[in-house]
């Protein structure tokens, strides 16, 4: 998203044990001014950083004034009274509130995923479902959502996602599996990029087949409703 809106880098630096140890003063040295050779710094106002949180934005914008770096302040979004934050918005996704959590991050909740093989239920009950691996980002709550999805940056089509397991056929283990309304091909090995749009209900158990066949009958309806005027599209 960052590039799309016109950054020439994006750098995605990896945190590990070495660099949470480092003091305020060592971090700033070693990753703003060796490693990237940074001139000017922004930040948020609730940034920390060093060892034990250590240091914040004062402290940064000293260390930028006596390494001859210009230092601004980003005021931040504010929402129901509330700072729009990353942490924010985790809490949200992780309890299913994807309204919200759209709402704050101002686009759809975007993940990415290999599709993997799974059992072939899906394809059996009249549903075949793209199982998703490999998701480097939060997965949010369980639950049924509508979205909509592409692969290899093709265009958008209708999906209803589950997130979870499967009850009715005695599952446990928690899957993300993305089932593409008017796309029928196999995807196996491809890379499938998802939007959340809306929640459409909770993972619920069934009695037996039919009753969930019924069930996925009216949540692709409502998908339709919610994401079928977005695609397919470019």
């Amino acid at each position: 998203l960052l590039l799309e809106m016109g950054a020439d880098w994006v750098v995605a630096y990896p945190t590990d044990l070495e660099l949470l140890g480092l003091t305020p003063e060592a971090f700033f040295e070693r990753v703003l001014q060796v490693q990237l050779r940074a001139k000017a710094v922004l930040e948020g106002p609730n940034f920390r950083f060093g060892r034990d949180r250590a240091g914040d934005t004062r402290r940064l914008e000293q260390l930028c004034r006596a390494a001859g770096m210009q230092f601004s302040l980003a005021l931040g979004e504010s929402h129901a009274g509330e700072l729009v934050s990353s942490t924010r918005i985790r809490q949200l996704l992780g309890e299913g509130m994807l309204v919200e959590a759209n709402r704050l991050l101002g686009a759809p909740y975007r993940l990415r995923g290999e599709v993997a093989t799974g059992d072939g239920r899906g394809r059996q009950l009249g549903f075949p479902t793209a199982n998703l691996v490999s998701v480097p980002v939060l997965i949010p709550g369980e639950g049924v959502y509508a979205g909509r999805c592409r692969w290899e940056g093709g265009a958008w089509y209708p999906a209803a996602v589950h997130v979870g397991s499967n009850p009715t056929f005695g599952q446990s283990v928690a899957k993300l599996e993305v089932h593409l309304i008017g796309v029928e091909r196999d995807l196996y090995g491809s890379s499938l990029e998802v939007e959340l749009l809306e929640p459409v209900r909770g993972v619920e158990r069934f009695e037996g087949p039919e009753q969930l066949c019924r069930q996925l009958r009216r949540d692709i309806e409502q998908v339709e409703r919610v994401a079928g005027g977005l695609g397919p599209s470019g």
